[in-house]
């Protein structure tokens, strides 16, 4: 009994140590760093946009159009007096609810069927493969394109869009790493022990491969706010006047020469959250990478 309590001990502490040691590479990337700050800080403001905002986003007042920035409004104002400030802080909510959203369907999807295709092999993989082949063989945009002019403009069909255009390049991420992991000891002695094959997939061999998930997640969350901002500016998704970073730039774009402010706030909004979540997927990539998972110890003392 304390040879089977001390193992447990002893497993519990290298595991603790791995972590450790997957921090200690996370905290020397600087990039990295960067992106989990202004992550956090987008999420944050997201969260307290309702709080943050110093005026009501959807407010007009043809006394104040197109003002400068100012303290009083720290973004200036658009053509018909409203604030650009709140509505930018309003923007960052509804962008991180979409990729949210987007990621959800895109995960689960992309998940399941790629776990399938890798277990089971044979003409599943096959069958799952080509579709996701044919998937591929059309830019994501272009697939949201083809779905909104199905189903007509508007958040929830984008979000599903989306959400349909990126789950095949989460479905061949985890078909990749399912192959691998497949053919691992304790997969095989779990089949041969008779275990059904849903829970092999789902916990014997999934928790092994969620870091690659995870980092395959973030760079789709990213890439998520980029595309809802872009159908934005079409015209596909929100319509005005609710206040989307893709409407306002779009909405700013006649007055650009005049007051540029409209849409330039919203265009670094846009690019400082992209930017950022792809800086802390490539740390987390990074950092996670077994390859340089050894045994020595990198905290710095941490």
């Amino acid at each position: 009994m304390i040879p089977f309590v001390g193992g447990y001990i002893q497993g519990y502490l290298d595991k603790n140590a791995r972590y450790r040691r997957i921090y200690a590479r996370f905290k020397r990337n600087k990039l990295a760093m960067v992106g989990l700050y202004f992550s956090l800080i987008y999420l944050v403001v997201a969260i307290l946009a309702p709080l943050l905002m110093p005026h009501d986003p959807g407010s007009t007042d043809g006394a104040r159009r197109l003002m400068a920035p100012t303290l009083e409004h720290p973004f200036g104002t658009d053509r018909y007096g409203r604030d650009v400030f709140s509505r930018v802080l309003y923007g960052t909510r509804i962008s991180l609810q979409v990729a949210a959203a987007v990621v959800t369907i895109a995960t689960v999807t992309g998940v399941v069927t790629g776990l399938v295709a890798g277990y089971y092999r044979s003409w599943v993989d096959e069958a799952i493969s080509r579709t996701v082949d044919v998937f591929f063989a059309f830019p994501n945009i272009l697939l949201g394109l083809i779905v909104v002019a199905i189903l007509g403009p508007g958040l929830n069909q984008i979000i599903l869009a989306l959400g349909i255009a990126f789950a095949p390049i989460m479905t061949r991420i985890t078909r990749g790493s399912a192959i691998s992991v497949r053919e691992e000891e304790y997969v095989l002695a779990a089949k041969s022990y008779g275990e059904h094959s849903f829970n092999i997939m789902f916990r014997e061999m999934l928790p092994n491969m969620v870091s690659a998930v995870m980092v395959q997640a973030t760079i789709i969350f990213a890439f998520s706010i980029l595309a809802e901002a872009g159908l934005s500016y079409l015209g596909l998704s929100a319509q005005p006047p609710t206040p989307t970073w893709g409407v306002m730039i779009s909405e700013g774009q006649r007055n650009l020469q005049t007051a540029p402010w409209i849409s330039i706030f919203p265009g670094l909004a846009i690019m400082s959250t992209v930017l950022g979540l792809t800086f802390l997927g490539v740390g987390l990539r990074d950092a996670l990478d077994p390859k340089t998972d050894v045994d020595t110890d990198t905290t710095g003392g941490l």
